[in-house]
């Protein structure tokens, strides 16, 4: 017998042991995981819902677009404005706000106002989503 032979013969041997190995691991872990009794239709259903997780992320995606109907028509939320205009920064009077008489202190709210048209045409697209 050459070396070519008896390598290949090892390859074989191994690759027999190993098939052996698998099918044997594959039947025991099958009946491992197998119950008595068969799963009915209805058990199988409901494991499966309380499995799939993409059942969870619809429902989560419905009760989000459902909630983004009623702000989709209101108003947008106000927003308070501060701010300094003209501060000098590079003069002896350097970041401070009295000394220049041009330096602007603003405190204020603003509120944006939208058509009641465009919120209605966002409240009907929303419930479109949903």
């Amino acid at each position: 017998m050459s070396c070519s032979s008896r390598l290949s013969s090892r390859r074989v041997c191994g690759r027999v042991r190993l098939v052996v190995f698998i099918s044997l691991f594959s039947a025991h872990a099958c009946a491992a995981f197998a119950d008595d009794a068969p799963l009915s239709l209805l058990d199988a259903v409901r494991e499966a819902e309380a499995q799939a997780p993409n059942i969870a992320a619809r429902a989560a995606a419905l009760t989000s677009a459902e909630r983004a109907i009623v702000p989709a028509g209101e108003l947008p939320d106000p927003q308070l404005v501060v701010g300094i205009d003209n501060l000098p920064v590079t003069t002896n009077d350097a970041f401070h706000l009295n000394r220049d008489f041009m330096t602007m202190r603003k405190v204020g709210v603003m509120q944006t106002f939208t058509r009641a048209e465009k919120r209605e045409l966002r409240t009907q697209r929303a419930e479109a989503m949903a």
